[in-house]
């Protein structure tokens, strides 16, 4: 009676087994493949280093194979067998984000080879020894694979939360209409004392009108954390005359903005359309959107520093309990923007001192937690591995410009701090090979062209006079958005970029 009990659990053990060095001998096969090819992510290696790695994926395969050997020739494995391996599995894929960082397909087959070339190594081990467990091994086992168990299960309920809760804290680039629910303001909230309006953005209520209308979309850079009457659309539309209707939606991307801009921004039935494009964020964003829609999301969901809920719920915990420890109060604009204050310039400065003064300003984030936040986005844009994020970047904004067709239609380029500020850009450590000001030089002549206006505010912000500090200060402290100073700046620019368009395109 025993051994029918026991015959299926030692048969799937044998299966379940067999089929992880299976899999990691195929994983071998396909990254040796890619590497003799020189396909994917191998392309860019120089060629002594796709041979190292080749000779490492045959001793990957080789010790594989040996382990299907020994398995063929020996009785069922054991318990402790299984659970090591799902252990290995688990953990060993968690250390992929942190150590390779973007997902990449090619390189995860390889690193899975690779986890199966230990697992292989343990099993050979445990051949020669025999099938007996020493009580400690035992232990160190079941904590491993508790552990590992812990970590898928608490991945599952992080990303059943984020579908059924969505909110800053397990937000990943997912589907546009739910992070546009997600993040639009709800219609009739209040910031510094000016009404959202019935759709939800940072704006009179849009509607058509006599005259030259523009139609400006964007991110949180187009929301502002400023009052209404400092944004820069408002800005550049006192400057103008024209009627600026803006509908900006933090998080958003340029995915988002071709929603925002079909359902909400061409019901205006504008004469141009000018989308704000925030260098820090919104070129890396596209791809990671895009990739998400290339196979192998479950890989990604899993590998993926940016989509693996483990890594980036504990990266943002990590950063608020650093921000805690400061002992300072957290959100400073973020309360700002609630119901109280003025919404008028005549009363702001009272009630947000800052707005005049930039030295009175509280920090948003200590100072190690936004050079942390700032390295990502310089690497992402600025080093020689974003060429893909170009790609995916052009697409959507090509795409953007085809909903405007028969419309003016232009682009907004917002640099990020650490391109103006010099100070920024050296305690950035940036490597060597970053090019600080890539993101316009790629962009620039891409819109060049396709005759598409860019109103490119980076030189205009370098250009503004340098304070006795030596910054520019035309950002929020320690916060990558635009204070009251660099929306002056903006809206002047824009405002001269409309005006140069309506010359030289007569309203419709």
């Amino acid at each position: 009676m025993r051994r029918s009990q026991t015959a299926p659990a030692a048969g799937f053990r044998r299966a379940a087994v067999a089929g992880l060095l299976l899999l990691g001998a195929i994983c071998s096969v396909l990254s040796l493949v890619r590497l003799v090819k020189a396909s994917g992510d191998f392309a860019v290696l120089p060629g002594y280093a796709r041979l190292s790695l080749a000779g490492l994926a045959l001793a990957f395969l080789a010790l594989s194979s040996s382990a299907l050997y020994g398995l063929a020739k020996r009785r069922s494995p054991h318990p402790v067998d299984l659970r090591a391996g799902f252990a290995l599995g688990v953990l060993g894929s968690l250390l992929y984000p942190p150590l390779v960082g973007g997902y990449s397909y090619g390189w995860a087959l390889l690193w899975f080879a690779g986890l199966a070339a230990l697992y292989s190594i343990w099993l050979l081990t445990r051949y020669r020894r025999g099938r007996d467990v020493e009580p400690r091994r035992r232990l160190l086992d079941l904590l491993a694979f508790n552990l590992s168990l812990t970590l898928v299960l608490l991945q599952l309920g992080l990303a059943a939360a984020a579908w059924l809760f969505p909110s800053s804290l397990l937000s990943v680039p997912g589907s546009a209409d739910r992070l546009l629910a997600s993040s639009r303001c709800p219609p009739g909230t209040v910031r510094f004392g000016f009404p959202c309006n019935s759709l939800g953005y940072y704006d009179e209520e849009p509607q058509s009108v006599p005259g030259t209308q523009v139609a400006l979309v964007g991110d949180s850079f187009v929301l502002g954390i400023v009052p209404h009457s400092f944004l820069f659309s408002t800005v550049a539309e006192q400057l103008t005359g024209l009627r600026i209707d803006s509908f900006g939606v933090p998080r958003a991307g340029l995915p988002e903005y071709r929603i925002i801009l079909g359902s909400d921004g061409l019901s205006v039935d504008p004469d141009i359309v000018v989308v704000a494009v925030f260098v820090g964020n919104d070129i890396a964003y596209s791809h990671q959107v895009r990739a998400r829609h290339q196979g192998h999301a479950w890989l990604r969901a899993w590998l993926d520093r940016d989509q693996n809920l483990l890594w980036a719920v504990g990266t943002r915990l990590r950063r608020l309990f650093a921000e805690l420890r400061t002992g300072r109060r957290l959100a400073t604009l973020g309360e700002a923007g609630g119901s109280r204050g003025a919404a008028n310039s005549g009363e702001a400065a009272g009630d947000y001192p800052w707005i005049e003064d930039y030295r009175l300003e509280e920090p948003t984030y200590s100072r190690p937690t936004y050079l942390e936040l700032e390295q990502s986005p310089a690497e992402a844009v600025c080093g020689p591995e974003s060429a893909a994020a170009y790609r995916s970047f052009f697409e959507d904004l090509e795409a953007l410009a085809a909903q405007a067709r028969g419309r003016g239609f232009a682009v907004l380029l917002i640099p990020d701090e650490f391109q103006v500020e010099d100070a920024l850009w050296k305690a950035n450590e940036a490597a060597p090979e970053w090019d600080r000001d890539l993101p316009q030089q790629t962009i620039g002549p891409w819109l060049d062209a396709r005759g598409i206006p860019c109103i490119d505010l980076l030189p205009v912000f370098r250009g503004v006079s340098a304070e006795p500090d030596g910054g520019r200060h035309l950002y929020h402290f320690q916060d990558t958005h635009l204070n009251a100073r660099g929306n002056r700046v903006a809206g002047r620019e824009l405002a001269s970029a409309l005006q140069r368009m309506l010359e030289q395109r007569p309203a419709r």
